[in-house]
């Protein structure tokens, strides 16, 4: 069950690393319903929505939870300092729960669960806020006079 290893994850590093480790899998699997879900428990803690405000601490959570959902291992060293710093109880844990968590974002995206109101709100914000940084982005860095052909079907000429 989901919930009751989420809390065991918590009690080993503290309700913003579990959130942080989770939302590192979820970020790395693209699990747009979970990382929407961990964007707006950031949120609600009045942090940055997009887990970028990390101590090192947070940083080891959040590159073990991208290895775990990425490579399905980590670095040695990443690994000596999480058993050092949780033990070996907590290490399982960690490695448990990121299992469960992978699955869980594998459900939702391939059964396509929608996001409820209030996680459709957020998803709608943050795309127009990145719609706007692209948009700066590219006014930024246009090429004065420089025209860019729309591109082609794939047909050549």
């Amino acid at each position: 069950d989901w919930y009751p290893l989420y809390a065991q994850v918590e009690q080993f590093t503290g309700a913003r690393g579990a959130v942080v480790y989770s939302f590192a899998i979820s970020t790395q699997n693209e699990c747009l319903l979970c990382t929407t879900y961990f964007r707006r428990a950031l949120k609600n803690r009045g942090e940055d929505i997009n887990g970028r405000d990390l101590d090192a601490v947070e940083e080891d959570l959040a590159a073990f939870g991208r290895a775990i959902a990425s490579a399905h291992r980590a670095d040695r060293s990443l690994v000596g300092r999480l058993r050092e710093r949780y033990g070996a109880e907590g290490l399982v844990a960690l490695v448990g729960f990121g299992i469960l968590m992978i699955g869980n974002n594998i459900v939702n995206s391939f059964l396509e669960v929608e996001l409820d109101p209030g996680l459709r709100d957020l998803a709608d914000e943050l795309a127009a806020q990145a719609q706007a940084e692209l948009a700066e982005h590219e006014r930024s860095h246009a090429v004065p006079g420089l025209v860019v052909a729309p591109a082609t079907s794939g047909a050549h000429a």
